[in-house]
């Protein structure tokens, strides 16, 4: 598969249990000596194994002869679990399981002398066990996705992008400067803490502290301690490092909510180039940020930084506004927005505003050119009013349990506000007034409003909201469309709400035929944690959805098909 993980091929594996399973096997080579580093990139949602090795997915596997002296890295359950023994147990296994089809760095080590265990993920130490028995003699290969000899239920079921294997220990230095390059090449964020002692950014050696980048000549290419922890989420960049064979000209963080892309339109004329940008986990939309130019009217409230090392020169960095509510929705117009770079992070003053090179509507994407200097700041602006995001920040219906509709809003920053029309539609065109709710007239707080249309039309209906202006000015919102069924109503709702943390939870969505829909999960204050399209078949009549991977708190999420029906609800993971 080319351009799976931040635009870089990954090879696929799949049909785990079938006898006629395809994994790699690599060319005979000598016994392994005393210690040993297993690296893997990988993705997958695979949950299968039983507790030993010979009968684990392996994403690294020796076998020799078919006998029980399976050995390697394999994907127990969803965890991570290493082999080094004759025996078939395992020697160590991370308590965190990594199956959430997202991509991980996994590296293992066996140390000779106190015969120790430890697996790394993502740069920090996820397990370790001392005391282990080792016995890698005999194996005369490696399988990727199997065991060297191939075993039916050890085949792998998920992407597999690079593996490494050392016939040592890497030192600290020598596996910084590989977990960078495999970071940076795959858009993923190292921990700052790989000891896991609760202490970031301590020293590994010379230079080179916890949480830095490391180029293939040892120069530190993202600085934790001058970028500031503020900045260390979501880290990707590009750049040309030839010790390392590192050639990335396009590359965007794998976060969930990742929204920039950078991309060098040429390659790179110089050896040891980068630039490397983190942002500062701040919401993405917020209202009220006041800080930003005169003639800026909005702008995003995430900010990124930048570090350069050597020239990269111009490149082209792309919005992707997709899943920002402050567009498409209402007047908003990519033309006018402005990418802000800032010297000194206070966008207030000393901005430098650049214009869209391009915009894509149907996207929604906006790419600007821009040559950065080390150390820069940058952010999102519009000309527009509240446009990102609008003033009106959110706008939904609902069916209640007694077959009414809940017209319900939120504003932010009312001007001169003096009330709002709810009209209502049959064919999304031809639009009457239903209900009248008084505005703020001016306010910068949040205020939600709401309005129950008790005689709504069966089937099919669209709502959106007249805003009306003391002058006399008015404005329209987007469109939001339900449907009725007043013959047999159906309520939907979270079960079992709360949800304990790691479990599943279900939501009644019955369907007549097979349809698509967009599942969109977002915290309390906004934050995007799940985003996927979901096939609903009829005999389903459910929705079932994992919480692995969310915290602890108030969850919203939407419920959108393809004729923009959408259902909201609330749910607790505790």
């Amino acid at each position: 598969e080319t351009e799976e993980i931040n635009f870089n091929p990954v090879v696929r594996f799949t049909d785990p249990g079938n006898t006629n399973a395809s994994y790699i096997e690599t060319s005979p080579f000598s016994t392994p000596g005393e210690e040993l580093t297993l690296i893997s990139v990988f993705k997958s949602d695979q949950d299968q194994g039983s507790n030993n090795f010979i009968n684990t997915p392996a994403l690294i596997g020796g076998n020799v002869n078919s006998t029980n002296r399976d050995y390697g890295m394999g994907f127990f359950e969803g965890a991570v679990a290493v082999n080094t023994s004759s025996g078939t147990t395992f020697s160590a296994t991370t308590p965190k399981i990594y199956n959430d089809n997202r991509p991980h760095i996994a590296l293992a080590t066996r140390e000779r002398f106190g015969r120790t265990v430890t697996i790394f993920m993502e740069g920090q130490r996820a397990a370790r066990r001392d005391g282990q028995n080792h016995n890698y003699n005999g194996a005369p290969s490696l399988g990727i996705g199997n065991h060297s000899q191939g075993n039916v239920n050890a085949q792998f079921d998920g992407d597999i992008a690079e593996t490494m294997v050392f016939s040592r220990i890497l030192t600290g230095e020598e596996q910084s400067r590989v977990e960078s390059y495999l970071a940076l090449k795959y858009g993923l964020t190292l921990s700052p803490n790989r000891d896991n002692d609760g202490n970031t950014n301590e020293l590994i050696s010379g230079a080179i502290n916890e949480g830095d980048y490391v180029a293939g000549d040892r120069g530190i290419i993202w600085d934790y301690a001058d970028q500031g922890a503020t900045y260390y989420n979501d880290i990707f960049g590009i750049g040309r490092d030839d010790i390392s064979c590192f050639n990335q000209t396009r590359s965007k963080s794998e976060s969930i909510d990742a929204i920039v892309t950078f991309n060098s339109p040429s390659a790179f004329s110089t050896d040891d180039s980068w630039l490397i940008s983190g942002n500062d986990n701040a919401v993405i939309e917020a209202v009220g940020n006041k800080e930003r130019p005169a003639s800026i009217n909005s702008r995003l409230n995430r900010e990124w930084r930048v570090q350069e090392t050597g020239t990269v020169g111009q490149i082209e960095l792309t919005y992707d506004l997709s899943a920002i509510t402050g567009t498409p929705f209402g007047n908003n117009n990519l033309n006018l927005l402005k990418l802000m770079v800032d010297d000194d992070g206070d966008f207030s003053t000393g901005v430098t505003l650049i214009d869209p090179s391009s915009i894509d509507i149907g996207a929604q994407t906006a790419t600007f050119l821009v040559d950065f200097s080390d150390g820069q700041y940058y952010t999102l602006g519009s000309l527009e009013v509240n446009a990102l995001p609008i003033t009106l920040i959110s706008f939904d219906t609902k069916a209640t349990s007694d077959n009414k509709v809940k017209v319900f809003w939120a504003t932010a920053q009312e001007i001169n506000n003096s009330f709002f029309t709810i009209e209502r539609s049959r064919d999304a065109e031809n639009f009457e007034a239903v209900g009248f709710v008084e505005g703020a007239g001016n306010s910068d707080d949040i205020i939600d409003y709401s309005f129950f249309d008790k005689e709504p039309l069966d089937g099919v209906s669209y709502y959106r909201l007249k805003q009306t202006d003391f002058n006399g000015e008015f404005e329209y919102s987007e469109v939001s469309r339900i449907k009725l069924d007043l013959a047999q109503s159906s309520v939907h709702q979270v079960v079992p709400n709360p949800v304990n943390q790691g479990e599943n939870f279900r939501i009644a969505y019955p369907v007549q035929t097979e349809k698509e829909v967009r599942i969109s999960i977002a915290t309390a204050n906004g934050m995007v944690a799940l985003n996927k399209v979901l096939s609903i078949k009829a005999e389903d009549g459910e929705i079932q959805i994992s919480t692995q991977g969310l915290s602890k708190g108030l969850y919203l999420i939407r419920i959108l098909d393809k004729h923009n029906y959408q259902i909201t609800l609330k749910f607790i993971v505790k």
